[in-house]
């Protein structure tokens, strides 16, 4: 009988520290607009045949990003309110973050 491993258990649990970060809303941002609706072509380098066409929705499944119903705020290829409402969370929490510092850690040493 073999027992699954603590490190594997683990490294299952911080994959989802990635939805943690605001760069991760950020990038699903600028990804979906650019990808969402569009066709990339990928044309292998040491092999001579006409390029690939891939779906842009099927690059950002390859990458974990939504491409599935949600409610978009910026059109058919915007990124999903939630996306947008994450964002807005972090600049709102950063600027509140920041007054509560400058207000109450910052002091004129004169």
């Amino acid at each position: 009988m073999c027992s699954p491993s603590p490190k594997g258990a683990l490294l299952s649990q911080v994959g989802y520290a990635v939805f943690a970060s605001y760069l991760y809303p950020a990038f699903e941002l600028v990804m979906s607009n650019e990808l969402l609706g569009q066709t990339a072509f990928i044309k292998p380098l040491k092999i001579d045949i006409e390029p690939y066409p891939i779906p842009g929705a099927e690059v950002m499944a390859h990458f974990g990003y939504e491409t599935g119903e949600c409610s978009r705020l910026l059109g058919e290829e915007g990124g999903c309110a939630y996306t947008l409402g994450a964002l807005a969370g972090w600049v709102a929490g950063g600027v509140l973050l920041s007054y509560v510092l400058l207000r109450h850690c910052v002091t004129d040493p004169h």
